[in-house]
């Protein structure tokens, strides 16, 4: 029996009324519940005492019942409000809605407790706790009980209760999908053990062979189907591209010398070219390495070799720097570039667009525009698109479908540690520029709390007096009456009438139509606007050489790695640029250290894979992965690297799935990539 096309609703205890709410969570069959992991556990093993419980953990506790009280505070609310105490304290209990418990509970009564914690000052609290009993898997555990994420309508008891009820169905129906050789060679345990104890754990012990067992799986599958997919790449045939001199006759005429890492990883482009296949590659450079002019290089090959070439960015003002930045360079060399962008008017498009079919311009720069359906080619040869996750991989395919198997050029900034983007990106193969252009000057970074703002704010003064400029990015758009994080809004008004009253501030963010970005930015680009406050729509492209200062508030609220992609602002000329980090929780200084030590984007991105775990990469941003729950799981390294070697093994060995003891692998692969616009390519 299949148990992805056993409808959830044969389990009993879902009925229709419940089956909606289920469906809310993505569940429709039996193995969707199955792989519906906990987001944590109630461990009531560790039991503490009052005195030991720590703020926000979810923690338990057995008290005593010193007092009960009842209170209904309107219609629909009654508060059961419950004294405790052990030895160590004592400890307030509320409840909501829970009217039954005051026939369980008694003065006097010791109860055992599981819940989140909360200090107040002169107490400690609860609300809403677990009330130990016995649980509905209690022939697997009592002491780990699992937490899912819920909606509204369903409850954690009856979740458990499905799950529980889900297992007793697997046991009888579930196949195993890893050949025993394979389980052996990296100590995995079998698939139904993993389930029974990723939601109902026996131990420690037996969570942690659980996890290792599901995300060895989980990457196995994807890099085995990404792997088939660039070995099918491997065999479409590419445009035929010959001129390869021109990028040196490019590079020769720069006016400044290109880094041995360009010239590396232009001679891998230049290897693809050669090869007769479809190049499918990626370009990995850090904030400014000079990926753009390798772009330029591998655009001019193609040029010369009678292809067109396209170059993609995420937004217009990226592409309009792009298109300007290379048009100097590229029409050197006689050929037509042209820009397009949604924000042209109508007969300057259409003109663009029928030199694109017509084979009169070679080169074209844009934006999701490209995409069009009446955007089409005459001899289209090369796609490039820059910041790839701020596309995914179907928009890139869009693009590629309007030739004939084009090569295709995927470059980003974002700094993922080699072996992760490996996995990420494994339909491509990978080249990175670990160098930096002579005469940058590495961006000062300092961390600043709320008594040192003030301070921050006389040095931008200071630096705008030279006659630079300034970026100042915040997490917000407008204030949040939930959140205390400095808004785009509210910080352009404040700046403007205190600190900065004597320059002009301007404001940027992603909710301004796409002709009111351009006209802050091209502000900005002109010195009209000294100051830019936005959000991170800045993060990406934005070259404004004579910005030397970038002031972050709330950093705490980023990720390392966006944290470095904004500092990438700034630095981009011979003058010494600095970076703040304006902190409003002191919690985050240890984390943020790592940025004052280092503008070394990799170096950054090695940190964070060690603090959080390669896991948590797959979930920070759109990878145009197929959608899975890896991030849902904490593995290590050596799992990485162990279903890697996996996967290398089963391709060498039977690439086309054809062994009979591999169908169950090629179905599980083929069930993971059913819903991605790679299917067709497996």
């Amino acid at each position: 029996m299949n148990l992805f096309s056993t409808p959830i609703s044969n389990i009993s205890g879902v009925s229709d009324a419940r089956l909606v709410y289920f469906q809310k969570l993505g569940i429709f069959s039996v193995a969707d519940m199955l792989y519906y992991f906990p987001k944590n556990y109630e461990n009531r093993m560790n039991v503490k005492t009052v005195h030991e419980l720590q703020e926000e953990e979810l923690a338990t506790v057995t008290v005593r019942i010193l007092d009960i009280s009842t209170r209904r505070v309107r219609q629909n609310l009654t508060l059961i409000s419950l004294l405790c105490e052990d030895d160590t304290g004592e400890l307030k209990v509320t409840f909501f809605n829970q009217k039954y418990l005051t026939q369980k509970l008694t003065v006097g009564k010791t109860v055992t407790l599981s819940g989140k914690v909360a200090r107040r000052i002169g107490y400690v609290e609860m609300t809403n706790p677990a009330v130990q009993k016995e649980s509905p898997a209690s022939n697997f555990s009592e002491n780990y009980i699992p937490r899912y994420a819920l909606t509204k309508g369903l409850t954690q008891g009856v979740v458990q209760k499905i799950a529980f009820e889900c297992l007793k169905f697997a046991k009888e129906h579930l196949a195993e999908t890893l050949p025993m050789e394979l389980r052996k060679k990296y100590h995995l345990c079998e698939l139904l053990y993993a389930l029974e104890n990723i939601h109902f754990p026996k131990g420690e012990e037996e969570l942690s062979a659980a996890k290792k067992r599901l995300a060895f799986e989980e990457l196995f599958y994807l890099m085995l189907g990404l792997g088939k997919i660039k070995l099918q790449q491997k065999k479409a045939m590419g445009p035929k591209l010959t001129n390869y001199k021109i990028a040196e006759e490019f590079a020769e005429k720069l006016p400044f010398p290109l880094t041995n890492a360009q010239k590396r990883v232009t001679r891998e482009i230049c290897a693809d070219f050669k090869a007769g296949h479809q190049m499918n590659r990626l370009v990995q450079g850090d904030v400014g390495s000079g990926k753009t002019m390798v772009a330029a290089m591998a655009m001019l090959i193609c040029a010369q070799s009678e292809y067109q070439a396209v170059l993609m960015a995420p937004t217009e003002i990226l592409a309009r720097q792009h298109y300007e930045g290379l048009k100097p360079y590229l029409e050197e060399f006689h050929l037509s570039l042209e820009l397009l962008v949604a924000s042209m008017k109508k007969k300057e498009k259409d003109r663009v667009i029928s030199g694109l079919a017509t084979g009169e311009t070679s080169l074209v720069i844009g934006t999701h525009a490209l995409l069009y359906d009446k955007v089409q080619f005459h001899k289209l040869g090369l796609v490039i698109t820059d910041e790839q996750h701020r596309f995914g991989v179907k928009a890139r395919s869009v693009l590629t479908e309007k030739g004939e198997n084009p090569h295709c050029l995927v470059m980003t900034a974002t700094p993922i540690p080699r072996t992760l983007a490996l996995i990420i990106y494994g339909d491509l193969d990978v080249s990175v520029i670990d160098e930096l252009p002579q005469g940058r000057t590495p961006v000062k970074t300092r961390i600043a709390g709320e008594k040192q703002r003030d301070k921050v704010y006389q040095f931008v003064v200071k630096e705008l007096e030279k006659g630079n400029q300034a970026f100042v990015v915040c997490p917000l758009i407008e204030e949040s009456e939930t959140m205390e994080l400095e808004d785009a809004i509210r910080l352009q008004e404040e700046l403007q009438t205190t600190y900065l009253q004597d320059y002009q501030v301007g404001l940027l963010h992603g909710r301004m139509k796409a002709e009111e970005k351009d006209a802050v930015m091209n502000a900005f680009l002109k010195g009209d606007i000294q100051v830019l406050v936005s959000t991170t729509v800045v993060e990406v492209g934005v070259n404004v050489p004579n910005a030397t200062v970038m002031v972050i508030e709330n950093a705490e609220r980023f990720g390392l790695a966006s944290l470095h992609q904004l500092r990438g602002r700034v630095g981009r000329s011979n003058k010494q640029s600095y970076c703040f980090l304006n902190l409003s929780d002191e919690k985050a200084r240890k984390r943020l250290e790592i940025m004052e030590k280092t503008t070394d984007g990799f170096a950054i991105s090695e940190f964070d894979l060690k603090n959080r775990g390669p896991g948590e990469f797959f979930g920070i941003r759109q990878h145009g992965l197929p959608s899975t729950v890896l991030s849902r799981l904490s593995y290590t390294m050596e799992t990485v690297r162990a279903a890697k070697q996996a996967v290398e093994f089963f391709l060498a060995n039977d690439p086309d799935f054809q062994r009979p003891e591999n169908k169950r692998i090629f179905d599980a692969v083929n069930r993971m990539f059913s819903r991605h616009h790679y299917a067709s390519q497996l």
